[in-house]
């Protein structure tokens, strides 16, 4: 933000006020010229001293997203308590420090990296992804404006900066990356509505509690069949394992008989279809296929 210029005439103020008003605008201006940051970062303390920082990077900076990495001398968690730990309690690492600042009047809503790290003989090994998004995962936070989000990758030999998603739709990065996020969301939708339709079509079967907790046992064991290890893959919701703990769950103490499946459903049903349309409109119309596969939501209510 510009600093904000005060002008005096010469037939103004006497010079002491002025030097004490533009004492007490000096702090406030201070702090509008620089970015709030969504976590504390560490403090000067014995863990930065001069030679603590090793390298810094910066791998994106395109205006609207800066993206860096700063490796330190000392373990991600001397750097936290700010102090060096006992032998025993400290890893022989240095700690890599991933810091995204949102530049842009939109907060990010999804962001991915990939890292690697090293094996014992040199050889350099696909760690996987790490990633954010705060519309599959409520407790991810969004990275508002000017906001900077800061996280602690320990020991990694190497880190990408693959995109970031923010909530206008736009993005920054890789469009291959955009994509899988965009894929990613798309994929969670399809099975919400499939974990509805499961459990309508149960309401009007009037199937076990049993019977339908292991249909969703199945479908979460499809849904990872496909994954390999070795791919950097997003985080994904474990719906239908979500879905069928819920149903699973015992009343609460001294709330009577048991519950009845028609009921847990009813009570599911409403946070299913909340999830499903925040998903929904995240997701952008595109030609071939403007909404994602499945039945209208209101038609999954039991």
């Amino acid at each position: 933000m510009p600093r904000p210029v005060t002008r005096v005439g010469v037939g103004g103020l006497p010079l002491g006020i002025l030097l004490l008003v533009l004492c007490l605008l000096l702090p406030w201006m201070e702090s509008k010229s620089h970015p709030r940051a969504s976590r504390t970062p560490p403090q000067p303390s014995a863990a930065l001293e001069d030679g603590a920082v090793l390298e810094h990077q910066t791998l994106l900076d395109d205006g609207r997203v800066t993206v860096e990495t700063t490796r330190y001398s000392k373990s991600c968690g001397e750097l936290i308590v700010g102090k060096e730990l006992p032998a025993e309690k400290s890893l022989p690492r240095r700690c890599l420090e991933l810091s995204i600042t949102n530049k842009s009047g939109s907060p990010i809503t999804a962001w991915v990296a990939t890292s690697e790290l090293l094996s014992p003989e040199g050889r350099r090994i696909s760690w996987g992804s790490h990633a954010m998004d705060s519309i599959l995962f409520e407790h991810d936070q969004q990275i508002r404006s000017r906001d900077t989000h800061r996280v602690d990758l320990g020991d990694q030999a190497k880190v990408e900066f693959k995109a970031v998603i923010f909530s206008d739709g736009s993005s920054s990065g890789d469009p291959t990356w955009v994509d899988r996020i965009v894929k990613n969301r798309r994929q969670e939708y399809q099975d919400i509505a499939t974990a509805l339709k499961t459990l309508r079509a149960a309401c009007q079967s009037g199937a076990s509690a049993a019977d339908v907790i292991q249909q969703l046992k199945d479908l979460q064991r499809q849904k990872y069949a496909g994954l390999r290890p070795s791919d950097p893959n997003l985080s994904m919701m474990p719906i239908f394992e979500i879905v069928s703990t819920n149903l699973q769950l015992a009343p609460p103490a001294g709330g009577g008989s048991q519950v009845s499946l028609d009921a847990k459903i009813s009570a599911l049903t409403p946070n299913l279809l909340s999830m499903a349309r925040r998903i929904l409109n995240a997701l952008p119309p595109i030609s071939d296929h403007p909404v994602p596969v499945g039945e209208p939501l209101d038609s999954h209510t039991p």
